[in-house]
């Protein structure tokens, strides 16, 4: 695509072509002669109808209406007919809202002040942000005294053709609310008084009460301002708090919703809850709360007595840690915790299930698509599929960029098999394990499924009975969503299972099928209790100057069992095991540094609890800082750059007195240094290649101490040899089209510096650009019919991001 010759678009000029009906005269399309038909009474600019008050909800109809010389030539940029008026005097100053929502048709909204042919717009809109259905609305700040003039109207369908039907029009100054205290995340502690206040603000003369609610629990109420309750009777856990307004023009307010947790003392988790389910093995965050006497000074998180989170002293009362390497089956999450004067908190155990995977999407299945009929015994377990073909999901015809199998739909695409079959057998060890099974089904246009020869699902197919020409409604989505339902685990088989699917089209004429599936199960959790562990020594925060050997003592029990050993860790590595008490165990020659210390109990069920985590420090001889940087990890590689890059390099140091300095060194350089904790800095343009980083840190008694090297590998980009080209364009070079609004463009790779103006549409700039990457939408103005010419702008600002320098797109070149 060239500035010269860049891609012509045809437009039709035969609206009814869109339906089918091009040629057809219209009084036979409409049924006879085209009746005149009554007008809406204020279908006229000079006969609006007038509206008073706060609030005002009124059904009307643009059916037959027409739009008279001097209305606005487009509301909020698009053309528009089959005008009614309506005239609002605001009752206060403040804002408005007005919109059409429940509307049966594609509205257009203006508010003006003035008279017809000389109207000043003061708010305009076409389809409201966040609805389907194509209805408006506006907001506007409305003067008191003030008459806005509104204007309804129907978007148009083809030159004097548009929109119309019911409408529903709402006026009104609504009030507003918001919660002021607690803020949203506030852990409270269990009975202590809790004040809940709320601002609130309205047009009309007077706000009449504020209502404050937990859930659907009414709190209290307050008619004065400054509006508050105090209450003592959260329950305990989360709280949804949230506050309802009331003025004294009956309008009602309800504020967003914030969230309290109200907790006993000690460690608690909050979220996942207890017995929840994750269908995916995607990384799962514990949040937490620890409340003490004292000041938290350790937190630490668990999954199955293995430690993934562990939090020093801080201020606050809530923690989270991430676990990443999630796999299926049970598990047990625990939070511990340990105050500044030794008590130690252990959390309730919190119980979660994480889905198997029993068969994954893009499987192989054995599949029939020669149109007969297969009657009912294909879907039994015992049926003979030898002779079916087979092959990966996603199968099916007509979308075959995602589709991995491509089916028949038989000699006539006019007239296509309706059902396709598929089959798939797998096996099921320990079928008992599970509580529950999801099954998660693709289906274009419907599917009706079956496990061991028992129907489970029905997606998109009615209900009845069903053979090989039964059709269904169209799928809405294409073929695009996995739709899920549950089915009871009860019906797997210890051994080999089979699934049976039938897909049905909507009609023979369909363009397309599509079919694959997903199914899960969800294993039963197993409650067992948990033993109990303390480290007794050492202490926590404890220092040691270069001891030969460091005791580590923990007490443990088990209320409905025994302890069949305690593990001992030091920086998660095992150090040993103790089977029987006393459980102590002696490291020998610990190593300088700083070292996070723990054991975990593990009873005669294999049930493990984690002790709090407890730190100590283990110095030299000549009691030098430790110092050990903590981000990038040693042996980092960063590749798939596209320029330069600036490394963030952290440090943790401590000494005997006072850290002063921490000094940050690459590859024998000096590039930095921090005074204060966090000890961190930014490597601007860190070098490429292999890079020796090292901290070093000096304590107030001129003692000075250095870390071990952490190695980082920076891969070097590939030089920026090509420049940026237009891989494809929708629609295509040459289309014929009966509209044209939008124009994708889609580059060789991804770019910046798109704007708006650098696409001309017969000369003209589009008047919007969404998308990033390599993938461009562009608004295009409105076209006559006949050739359409689109050019790059001269001036264009467009480039790749590449190394050493970002090259521009050549809108001249063979590419563009």
């Amino acid at each position: 695509m060239t500035s010269r010759e860049v891609f012509g678009v045809r437009m039709s000029n035969c609206l009814m072509r869109w339906f089918g009906f091009c040629g057809i005269p219209l009084s036979i399309l409409f049924g006879g002669s085209l009746a005149v038909k009554a007008q809406p009474v204020n279908d006229a600019f000079a006969n609006r109808i007038p509206l008073t008050g706060y609030s005002t909800n009124i059904s009307a109809s643009n059916v037959n209406a027409t739009k008279e010389t001097g209305e606005p030539d487009r509301v909020d940029g698009v053309r528009y007919g089959a005008t009614v008026w309506w005239s609002w005097t605001a009752p206060a100053s403040g804002t408005a809202r007005i919109h059409t929502f429940g509307s049966s048709f594609d509205t257009v909204l203006g508010i003006y002040t003035g008279t017809l042919g000389s109207l000043t717009e003061i708010a305009a809109n076409n389809n409201a942000p966040g609805t389907s259905g194509g209805q408006s609305l506006v907001t506007f700040q409305a003067t008191a005294g003030t008459t806005y003039v509104i204007l309804v109207g129907g978007t148009r369908i083809f030159q004097n053709w548009y929109y119309t039907g019911t409408i529903q029009l709402s006026v009104g100054m609504p009030p507003t609310v918001s919660l002021t205290s607690p803020t949203n995340g506030t852990v409270l502690p269990a009975s202590e008084p809790v004040t809940v206040a709320a601002t609130g603000s309205t047009p009309a003369p007077a706000i009449q009460r504020i209502d404050f609610y937990s859930g659907a629990k009414l709190l209290g109420t307050d008619t004065n301002a400054p509006y508050s309750i105090t209450t003592t009777n959260l329950p305990m856990g989360s709280n949804n708090l949230y506050a309802i307004l009331t003025d004294s023009a009956g309008q009602t307010a309800t504020s967003s919703v914030v969230n309290v947790t109200v907790l006993s003392p000690g460690a608690n988790i909050t979220s996942p809850q207890d017995g929840a389910v994750f269908t995916n093995t995607n990384p799962i965050t514990v949040y937490g709360a620890a409340m003490a006497s004292g000041t938290i000074t350790n937190v630490s998180f668990w999954v199955d007595g293995q430690l993934f989170g562990v939090f020093g002293i801080s201020q606050s009362s809530t923690w989270s840690a991430t676990w990443s390497n999630v796999t299926s089956g049970t598990h047990r999450f625990l939070m511990t915790a340990m105050d500044n004067t030794g008590l130690s908190y252990t959390s309730a155990p919190v119980m979660i299930a994480v889905a198997r995977t029993i068969i994954a999407s893009n499987s192989v299945w054995k599949y029939l698509d020669n149109g007969s009929d297969q009657g009912t015994a294909w879907i039994q377990p015992s049926f003979d599929d030898s002779g079916w073909a087979s092959g990966p999901g996603t199968l099916g015809y007509g979308d075959t960029n995602r589709q991995n199998t491509i089916l028949s739909y038989g000699p006539d695409p006019n007239n296509k098999y309706i059902t396709t079959y598929f089959r798939r057998a797998f096996a099921v060890t320990n079928a008992g394990s599970y509580s529950n099974l999801i099954l998660r089904v693709l289906r274009d246009d419907g599917a009706v499924v079956y496990l061991n020869g028992v129907e489970v699902g029905r997606f998109n197919v009615p209900a009845g009975p069903v053979n090989y020409l039964t059709t269904v409604p169209n799928a809405a989505d294409d073929g695009n969503d996995f739709f899920p339902t549950n089915v009871s685990a009860s019906l797997l088989v210890e051994g080999t299972n089979v699934l049976a699917v039938e897909i049905h089209q909507d009609s023979g004429t369909s363009s397309d099928i599509s079919f694959d599936l997903e199914l899960l199960g969800i294993p039963i959790i197993i409650r067992n209790l948990s033993p109990s562990i303390n480290l007794a020594s050492p202490t926590n925060s404890q220092s040691l100057i270069a001891p030969g050997e460091l005791t580590i003592s923990a007490s443990a029990s088990d209320a409905d069992g025994s302890v069949a050993r305690v593990d001992f860790y030091a920086d998660s590595v095992k150090l040993g095991s103790v089977t029987n008490t006393p459980f102590s165990f002696t490291w020998t020659n610990p190593p300088v540094g700083r070292h996070e210390i723990y054991a975990v109990a593990v009873d005669d069920q294999g049930a493990a609890t984690a002790s709090t985590v407890i730190t100590v420090y283990i110095f030299d001889e000549t009691v030098s800082p430790l110092v050990q940087i903590t981000t990038p990890t040693n042996g980092t590689v960063i590749s798939g750059l596209s320029s330069y890059t600036n490394l963030p390099i952290t440090a943790t140091a401590f000494a005997m007195g006072s850290i002063t300095n921490v000094e940050f060194w690459a590859n024998g350089n000096k590039i930095g240094q921090a005074s204060t904790s966090p000890y961190t800095m930014i490597w601007s343009n860190a070098a490429f290649g292999t890079n020796q980083l090292l901290a070093t840190a000096s304590d107030d008694q001129g003692r000075r101490g250095t870390s071990t090297v952490v190695t980082v590998v920076i891969v070097e980009p590939p030089i920026n040899t090509n420049p940026p080209v237009i891989a494809n364009v929708i629609p295509a070079r040459g289309a014929t089209i009966t509209s044209l609004s939008n124009i994708l463009i889609t580059f060789s790779e991804n770019v910046v510096g798109v704007d708006a103006a650098d696409l001309l549409v017969n000369g003209k700039p589009a008047t919007a650009v969404t998308g990033s990457g390599s993938n461009y939408t562009f608004t295009a103005v409105q076209t006559t019919f006949g050739l359409v010419t689109v050019t790059w702008a001269s001036n264009h600002g467009i480039t790749d991001i590449g190394y050493p320098t970002s090259l521009p797109f050549d809108a001249e070149g063979a590419g563009a």
